[in-house]
C-alpha cells in the first residue's frame, strides 16, 4: 500500500529526522523565519517537546524520581497503647551558657 502523505504523516516525518538525525538548529533564523512573535526560546521549547513525542514521551509526563518515604509511627504515638496510657512529651534541655568565674566581683571576699 502507498504511503498517503498529510499534514499528520509531514509532521511525523520532521519528528523523526529532529530525533534520528540530531541536527545543530540555528533557532534564530528558525525564529526569523517563522516571523510574527515566534522566539528563539519558542523554537527551542517547541522542538523539545517533539523531540519528547518522537521518543514515546507522554506530554507533560514527569521524570522517575523517586518518592519521600513516609514515617512509620508506632502504636504509642498513634493513641492506641495497650495499656490505655497517654504519652508524655518529654520537654527538650534548655542550652545554657557557662557562667564565667570572676575574681574582681567576688561577694564572700573580705577587705
Amino acid at each position: 500500500m502507498p504511503m498517503t502523505w498529510n499534514a499528520e504523516a509531514d509532521a511525523r516525518l520532521l519528528i523523526a529526522i529532529i530525533a534520528v538525525g540530531n541536527p545543530k538548529m540555528d533557532y534564530d533564523k528558525l525564529s526569523d523565519y517563522m516571523g510574527g512573535d515566534c522566539t528563539a526560546y519558542a523554537i527551542q521549547h517547541r522542538i523539545r517537546k517533539l523531540k519528547d513525542k518522537a521518543n514515546g514521551k507522554a506530554p507533560g509526563s514527569t521524570p522517575n524520581t523517586p518518592s519521600k518515604r513516609k514515617k512509620r509511627s508506632d502504636a504509642k504515638s498513634n493513641g492506641h497503647a495497650d495499656d490505655g496510657a497517654i504519652d508524655q512529651v518529654t520537654p527538650k534541655k534548655v542550652k545554657t551558657e557557662p557562667v564565667e568565674d570572676d575574681d574582681d566581683n567576688d561577694i564572700n571576699e573580705t577587705v
